[in-house]
């Protein structure tokens, strides 16, 4: 038996310094002649022995942490560990070495021995890395899997007989040992320490730590393996590495070797992974992974998916459907094998027939037409604009029905922005789909494993992504787990602010959205892959409303003089001013100048009131008009229901109060409701408004603004105002639907049955103010001060790399501090959520300190965009955050040159109010600083930017003081009864954007209609068959359109310059017959191959659904890239010849023949 027991650990018993983690580290190697468990079990002890050296060597910190002894996780994770060894080792030691540790361990996980040796293997590494760090004699080693120690079978039999009792043994002693060897540690090291240190210093951080550009096999053992196993995937039994492939381009003995093959179980291949290094494209490896499945095609019958990698991206180029497109992670073995059969067995979805009993409208089935036909056209995405109350759900459902049938989808995610909706949208779906299985992950994450279709909120899928994983470990919501994404609301908004959940999911995906197509913004279109103003389908409100499936409001505009102008004192009567001077001051005051001592406010804003100020009358006005005008029912009997949008919750329960005293048998009767966010059975209240006589009015703050649909609502009442185009339309929408049977009593018709219109109180002036400003107030995406500080950092650090700061060491200093900060905050993202991994390029490489030696734009971009997000100072003042904030901005453009007048008042301000707190001790330590600010103006002009930095330092844990103070004052809110008046009251009176909106929709649908009815005759007719147009069959068409059927100008705003040709071409498209003849001498004059006659059934079927090809570059991209794009298909002579007949006919409808 070889009495060599030291092994590749042996080197470690040279150096003393090394003590305290030579022997582990030996010990673990020694094991893979026994347990390979065991071997896991001891080289994870051994990493945390090496680990602890680091932290007693470097003194980072106190080891003895929170709960008496210091536990790995929370050493890894440590910002100044991660900071000097790099975020990619602690990633491989965590994957490497600390799970399968644990999970043997306390799982009781049995390991083979490839798991075993890769974990001694990185043990090797890292421990190879901390001796170049620290030892003036390093030399560089290998690992060498001959000189590991073997042990005879005696000692097998042995330790396996004992393995379970040693076990337990060393679990009790553990906690006590570790005390024991950090005192060991502590002690051995305390004499060294310094000189350990400072050889550390003079060494750069090597390959073995994080690197931007390490070498194809690296890149493979730390990010892909990694992702692999994540999707769980076993490497070695259905992950398999250089595979050979015989016969590659189709030559005989000429080999290839794959880097990956993914195995179904049956051992037959599903999908490859061509890896390249991570400084490479992922994508330089596609045309290669293609010619590997090409053999495999050749070998099996049938063509893999082929997926790409540098590491940092995953993309997925071949998947039997669509275009390459980038993936946020590998598909799991169970999503690859049913996302395979998918793409071998689905059928077009267009000649599935849809169920009429879910969504059998003509509009509904035209937006389920438009999706499939996309589909069939291999697009992934689709966008559907259909006006609130016109079926969007039911839609959806026939959509997911008719997928079901057709073998395309299996499982499905309908994500909306409020936990209602998603309610709301479960219980639809329930309704309309019996026997598909449903989870409402808000509710109970219990059943999510098991359910075809899941319902969730944007946020709870965030967390789910990460929280849910299988019983092997795996996530639950892998990447490919969803067929089908249905987002409720879609807009630019969601994808800014949840963007990474569309990013990590790959699927088909459908967008609703009520918003009129002309005000969605030009991101949301990017996202579907539409063209700006053109969603895959449209049915908006104008459209509804001309076919009597909505109906329209009748609009009561009112004004008082507090809601337009606010409270003025002096315009108070008598009476009003001492009511006045009781609220709003303590002491009644004699004179102006006593009122001014008291800050008594001479004006009230128009904005504070119904926020901070509550004045009876101003409610009472509008309660009233409600009351006595608004549309009743039960033969007049009692007000039909009604909204109310109130301003905050302290204006709803004044309303709700007043409300009592105004009406109180009312009142008493349960007529009045309060629904707002901080009441605990909102959802319970909610119910009882949309299934129950009572209550009639819901006094709403925020939860009844959208997708909450009660037909019998004929009443809105907007008691605050909205800036915000989408959520006008959105709030709008809570009134528009349609109510048989409904009998009611209103001021226009009298009594009558069946919902005609419903009427809008608007007392805040929202409906001149859309009239005055179409497009509104875009909402702006919220953004953490964490966030907002990062970046200012980040610009900070920016501007003083220029020569005028690098020639000042005190602000060189500074920015190595500010670059330090930065990369404490990197150091702390959590690299294992799904959300990081997306953004691992910018995380590793921003991890390096090297990478901010010179900050370039695409930098500054890369570091706002990706990095920022992730940002979080833990600060529990948020007061001197927002501080922080404004500091740092002002401070970038002291450094920058930029204009600063602003900043230099806003610190005068703060410190203004800082002076007037001189009674509180901590403000009073600072005095001097203060009063700097505040009685020389110079100082604040011209201080430079480190001056900036030192206030910024010393006042920051001073603005909680100032700002309690107002915040207090603030949420006093004043109850006031002064007398209001009704300045104003107009009924009926047009909403002019929306007569606009409703005319130019009324004659794009006369247009359709005129069209489908002459079809088959004149002008139209030889359009739909590309045939020539004779001038007076042109002319003739162009009177019907610009003139009898409405003006040019109507024409113009509806089509732009298109031809009357190109217009009908899109309602008929041409007949088939008709664009095979137009390729006739083209097909007969060549030998087309299979690939290219595909190419060319498809194209003839796009002309004949689609009327033509807009550009002749179009048939170079997707969809037209099936199965290989025109210009590997086919020669220059045949290219051109193609071109030349798309042109022809789409010239045929351009205008009249010549």
């Amino acid at each position: 038996m070889s009495t060599n027991f030291t092994g590749n650990f042996g080197f470690l018993l040279e150096y003393p310094d090394y003590e305290a983690f030579a022997k582990p580290c030996m010990e673990a190697e020694r094991a893979m002649g026994f347990s390979y468990n065991t071997v896991v079990e001891n080289s994870r002890k051994a990493l945390e022995q090496v680990v602890k050296w680091i932290y007693a060597t470097e003194q980072f910190g106190d080891i003895s942490v929170q709960r008496g002894v210091p536990m790995l996780g929370d050493l890894l994770k440590g910002p100044e560990f991660v900071r000097l060894m790099g975020q990619d080792e602690v990633n491989k030691l965590r994957s490497d070495i600390v799970t399968p540790g644990n999970k043997s361990m306390h799982k009781n996980t049995q390991y083979g021995k490839d798991e075993a040796l890769q974990s001694l293997l990185r043990l090797f590494s890292f421990v190879e890395g901390v001796d170049r760090l620290y030892n003036e004699d390093f030399v560089k080693r290998s690992f060498d899997a001959r000189k590991i120690p073997i042990v005879m079978a005696r000692a097998l039999q042995r330790q396996k007989a004992s393995e379970a009792a040693e076990r337990e043994r060393q679990r009790e002693e553990e906690m006590s040992q570790k005390e024991m060897e950090i005192a060991e540690i502590r002690r051995q090291l305390e004499s060294v320490r310094a000189e350990l240190v400072e050889t550390r210093k003079t060494r750069p951080v090597e390959s073995t730590m994080a690197s931007f550009d390490i070498s194809e096999a690296k890149t493979r053992s730390i990010y892909i393996d990694y992702e692999l196993r994540l999707a769980g995937w076993t490497l070695g039994e259905d992950a398999l590495t250089e595979v050979p492939v015989p016969d590659m381009e189709g030559h005989a003995g000429q080999h290839g070797r794959i880097d990956y093959l993914l195995n179904g179980p049956d051992g037959k291949p599903l999908a490859i992974i061509e890896a390249k290094k991570t400084s490479r494209d992922a994508r330089d490896g596609e045309h290669q992974a293609k010619l590997y499945a090409d053999c495999l095609e050749r070998q099996y019958g049938y063509r893999p998916f082929v997926f790409l990698s540098n590491g940092f991206e995953i993309w997925l180029a071949d998947d039997h459907f669509g275009p390459s497109h980038r993936v946020g992670g590998f598909y799991s073995p169970n999503d690859l094998g049913r996302r395979f059969r998918q793409s071998r067995d689905w059928n077009n979805p267009a000649l599935v027939p849809v169920n009429k009993q879910i969504a059998g409208r003509d509009y509904q089935l035209e937006a389920i037409k438009a999706v499939c036909d996309n589909i069939d056209a291999r697009h992934a995405r689709s966008l559907l604009v259909m006006a609130t109350g016109t079926g969007k759900t039911r839609v959806s459902a026939a959509l997911v029905d008719v997928f079901s049938r057709a073998g395309l989808v299996t499982n499905v995610l309908f994500l909306a922005d409020r936990v209602e909706l998603v309610r709301q949208a479960k219980s639809s779906f329930g309704e309309y789909l019996k026997d598909q299985s449903l989870c409402n992950l808000c509710d109970d994450k219990s059943g999510a494993a098991d359910s075809r279709i899941v319902f969730s909120t944007y946020q709870t899928m965030i967390n789910a992504i990460d929280a849910l994983q299988h019983p092997d470990g795996s996530a639950l919501f892998g990447v490919a787990h969803f067929d089908l994404i249905i987002i409720d609301e879609a807009h630019r908004s969601i994808f800014n602010k949840y963007g990474e959940i569309f990013r990590y999911f790959d699927g088909l995906m459908v967008g609703l959205t009520a918003t009129p197509a002309k005000d969605v913004d030009r991101n949301t279109f990017e996202f579907f892959h539409v063209k700006e103003g053109e969603p895959t389908f449209e049915y908006e409100y104008a459209q509804a409303l001309a076919a009597k499936y909505l109906v329209p409001f009748y609009s009561i505009e009112g004004s008082t003089k507090f809601i337009d102008e606010g409270i003025t004192y002096d315009e108070l009567s008598d009476e009003d001013k001492q009511r006045y001077e009781e609220d709003f001051g303590s002491v009644p005051a004699d004179d102006d100048e006593e009122r001014e001592q008291r800050d008594l406010p001479k004006h009230i804003n128009a904005s504070e009131l119904n926020t901070f100020v509550m004045n009876e009358d101003t409610v009472d006005e509008v309660l009233l008009d409600l009351m006595e005008n608004g549309i009743r029912t039960a033969g007049g009997e009692r007000l039909g229901k009604t909204i109310i949008f109130a301003q905050t919750q302290a204006h709803a329960r004044f309303i709700e109060e007043r409300f009592g005293i105004l009406y109180p048998k009312e009142s008493a009767d349960g007529w009045m409701k309060v629904i707002v966010h901080s009441e605990s059975y909102a959802n319970n209240a909610i119910d009882e408004f949309k299934t129950k006589p009572l209550p009639i009015i819901a006094v709403s703050v925020d939860m009844l603004d959208t997708g909450v649909d009660v037909p019998e609502v004929v009443n809105l009442v907007f008691f605050k105002k909205v800036r915000s185009k989408i959520k006008f339309w959105q709030m709008i929408g809570r009134g528009t639907r349609t109510c048989e049977g409904l009998d009611c009593v209103d001021g226009v018709d009298g009594e009558y049955v069946d919902k005609r219109r419903f009427y809008i109180f608007d007392y805040c002036g929202n409906m001149r103010f859309f009239g005055q400003n179409p497009e509104g107030i875009p909402a702006s995406v919220p953004v953490s001060l964490s966030e907002r500080i990062f970046r200012q950092q980040v610009h900070l650090i920016e501007s003083l790399q220029s020569s005028a700061s690098t020639s000042d060491d005190k602000l060189m200093q500074w920015r190595d501090e500010l670059v330090r900060d930065a990369q404490a905050q990197i150091a702390s993202i959590d690299t294992n959520t799904f959300i990081a991994r997306l953004h691992r390029a910018a995380i590793v490489r921003f991890s390096d300190e090297h990478a901010f030696d010179h900050l370039d734009d695409k930098d500054v971009q890369i570091l706002d965009k990706e990095i920022a997000p992730f940002a979080h100072y833990g600060d529990d003042d948020i007061h001197a955050l927002r501080f922080d904030s404004m500091m740092y901005e002002f401070m970038a453009l002291r450094v920058g040159g930029g204009k600063t007048q602003a900043y230099v008042n806003r610190l005068t301000d703060v410190a203004s109010q800082l002076d007037d707190h001189m009674t509180t001790p901590q403000v009073r330590e600072h005095q001097q600083t203060i009063k700097l600010i505040t009685s020389d103006p110079a100082f604040i002009k011209h201080v430079d930017a480190h001056g900036l930095e030192d206030v910024r330092e010393e006042l920051r844990g001073l603005i909680r003081f100032i700002s309690d103070s107002k915040e207090e004052r603030e949420k006093a809110i004043v109850f006031t009864a002064l007398q209001d008046e009704v300045r104003s009251r107009v009924e009926g009176e047009a909403f002019d954007q929306l007569v606009q909106v409703d005319a130019l929709a009324a004659y794009k649908t006369d247009v359709t209609d005129y069209i489908d009815k002459h079809r088959e005759e004149g002008a139209i007719g030889m359009i739909a068959h590309n045939e020539p147009v004779p001038m007076p069959e042109w002319s003739e068409l162009e009177n019907a359109l610009m003139k009898t059927i409405g003006s040019e100008e109507q024409y113009a705003q509806a089509y732009g310059d298109n031809p009357v040709g190109l217009t009908v071409r899109k309602t008929t498209g041409v007949d088939h017959a008709a664009v095979r003849r137009a390729f006739a001498d083209f097909l007969d004059a060549n030998e087309l191959t299979d690939p290219q006659r595909e190419f060319m059934e498809f194209l003839i079927d796009q002309i004949a659904k689609n009327g033509y090809i807009k550009e002749a570059g179009e048939l170079f991209e997707p969809p037209f890239d099936r199965p290989q794009t025109m210009d590997k298909l086919f020669s220059e002579d045949q290219q051109r010849t193609i071109i030349a007949c798309v042109k022809r006919i789409k010239h045929n409808a351009e205008g009249p023949a010549k």
